[in-house]
């Protein structure tokens, strides 16, 4: 008996299609493994039926009209699946070679030899491009998903996986699809779909500096190269270093990023297990090291030898202080500086020396691996450790300090070579240095004993030469200059130190209390007053037993006469300045 079929040409959806053939209840489970279409009406087997609990009548039924839905055009492409032609490679290969076997049939190679050659001829795909060749297949619908998971060649379909379809929700019949003509693309890399290790074989055969980017090209991942080489890509054996998560940040896709992982293990022999395992062996090189250009090397940092030796790092232990912005700077890509930080974090802390602030200053510099600069310091005038917090970045240029160097200077300085003096301490912050000087507030640093104001400010080695230069009280110190300095001989950190409290001795003594001394000076009735005024008391009988009886006679001294008296240079300075206010006042 045969069923009645109404012919299916004239019905447009599905429904219409199972509503005529009163399969009208069943339209929710065709719709649900993927009938879109009345052709897909065609890929319905009868264990799906079965599945959805149709009965057998029905099942006959739906059979039977599903054969009169006409076959799809694009079916009736000629397609030679690929696994003939990879059958006929198979055939080939297992034959003996001359080198092997002297008794081979050179007919019967030559015949395998033209069947392959038949078989590559007859395999035809329906399209090239992987968007026409959904649209073949009725799977246009999915161009998106496929989209997101990297496709960008027809041969990118071979190595979509059974989650990825169902990640996007790829109904049963529409699988089913895919797959059957999916095994029909010839896989990338020849006869073998072992892609990994036809990259890494191709790769070895390229010339030098050229094999990262014939193994990208491999695995269809060259307009990635770019990105890759800003990383610090530059051997095979580096690809082992990268994570997942830096493919992500560089954009590549779910398909991509697997062909990547799964190719980079086996780029070159012998490559680790993952990237941490290749950072693990980093590590294990750099520890046995002795010499900075060693440890470099060991890590694969040796191109930028030269940039470490200008940031001064001498030994290995300096690393430890190259900071993130000094990797920028020198231009360190991503790679580069993971590795780095992996040997820098097994590299033993150096020694702590605490109270290294009472030591002498060349241990304390020798603590610090800064002995070689003892000559500098020493020229500089540092006596005590206290006297380091005082030197410039401008002085540690000039003697040729590196920047590290430099940068674990002034972490020890802010640890011990602060001033611990009694008093007021004084600060004047100058570059990255802070002077200090200790003093008493107001009037009292005037009532201070010179040779004690100069061990204030750590100048006592000083005070002979002070005093001849007429130095007797803390006042006179404001009048000392630059050249007097100079002139004993006294080091740049002490005429910084001294200048600085001279100037607050000057603010205490000048503006307070003697503002106008012009005023002083000319308000002065006799000579004795004038001497009093200038601090020139003990030099009165002097004066009168050169014949000075009133302050007129005072512009017919000479320079010849207050030295004979034995005036000091300051004493002169001062006499002569007040003498000329005074003429200029008359």
């Amino acid at each position: 008996m045969e069923l009645s079929v109404v012919e299916s040409a004239s019905y447009a959806t599905p429904a219409e299609w199972l509503a005529v053939h009163r399969l009208q209840k069943f339209a929710e489970s065709v719709e649900r493994i993927g009938c879109l279409t009345l052709l897909d009406m065609k890929e319905v087997l009868d264990e799906d039926l079965g599945e959805m609990g149709m009965p057998p009548l029905q099942r006959r039924r739906f059979v039977a009209a599903a054969e009169k839905i006409p076959n799809p055009n694009e079916y009736k492409r000629s397609h030679a699946p690929a696994s003939a032609l990879l059958a006929k490679v198979g055939n080939l290969a297992a034959l003996p070679s001359e080198s092997a076997d002297k008794s081979y049939d050179m007919s019967v190679i030559q015949g395998a030899a033209d069947e392959v050659l038949s078989a590559t001829a007859n395999l035809q795909l329906s399209a090239t491009d992987p968007w026409q060749w959904l649209e073949d297949y009725r799977l246009g619908i999915f161009r998106v998903n496929f989209e997101g998971l990297g496709i960008r060649e027809i041969v990118d379909f071979t190595e979509v996986l059974d989650q990825d379809l169902m990640a996007m929700g790829m109904p049963l019949l529409q699988y089913r699809r895919f797959r059957k003509y999916a095994a029909d693309i010839p896989p990338a890399g020849g006869s073998s779909y072992r892609l990994d290790l036809y990259a890494a074989e191709t790769a070895a055969k390229a010339e030098a500096g050229t094999q990262v980017k014939a193994w990208l090209q491999c695995l269809r991942l060259a307009h990635f190269e770019e990105k890759f080489v800003s990383i610090g890509i530059r051997l095979l054996r580096d690809l082992r270093e990268i994570r997942e998560d830096d493919l992500v940040a560089m954009g590549m896709p779910l398909l991509q990023r697997r062909r990547f992982l799964m190719s980079s293990a086996v780029a070159t022999p012998k490559l680790p297990e993952s990237a941490e395992a290749a950072l693990a062996i980093i590590q294990n090189a750099s520890s046995v090291c002795t010499s900075v250009s060693e440890w470099l090397e060991a890590i694969l940092l040796d191109a930028w030898i030269p940039n470490f030796d200008a940031l001064g790092a001498v030994d290995i232990v300096d690393f430890k202080e190259v900071m993130r912005s000094d990797l920028e700077e020198m231009e360190l890509p991503m790679i580069q500086v993971r590795r780095y930080l992996a040997a820098v974090a097994i590299i033993p802390d150096p020694l702590e020396m605490p109270g290294r602030r009472w030591e002498t200053p060349i241990k304390w510099l020798e603590s610090l691996r800064l002995g070689s600069f003892e000559g500098c310091f020493n020229s500089l005038g540092v006596d005590r450790v206290v006297d380091f917090g005082e030197v410039l970045d401008v002085d540690l240029l000039k003697m040729n300090m590196s920047p590290i160097q430099r940068r674990r200077f002034r972490t020890a300085c802010a640890a011990d070579a602060q001033p611990t003096m009694e008093g007021e301490l004084l600060s004047l912050e100058t570059d990255t240095a802070t002077l200090s000087v200790g003093g008493l507030n107001g009037e009292d640093m005037l009532n201070l004993n010179p040779s004690r104001w100069l061990g204030l400010i750590r100048c006592e080695n000083f005070l002979k030469e002070f005093e001849e230069l007429g130095c007797e009280a803390v006042v006179d110190f404001a009048e000392v200059t630059d050249d007097d300095l100079t002139a004993m001989g006294l080091p740049l950190l002490q005429r910084r130190r001294f200048t600085l409290a001279a100037v607050r001795v000057e603010e205490v003594h000048l503006f307070h209390k003697d503002r106008d001394l012009t005023l002083s000076v000319a308000s002065a009735d006799s000579a004795f007053q004038l001497l009093k005024t200038l601090r020139l008391v003990g030099f009165i009988e002097a004066f009168q037993q050169l014949g000075v009886e009133d302050i007129p006679d005072f512009p017919e001294v000479l320079s010849e006469d207050l030295i004979e008296m034995g005036m000091k240079p300051l004493h002169r300075r001062r006499f002569q300045g007040a003498i000329s206010e005074l003429s200029l006042t008359s």
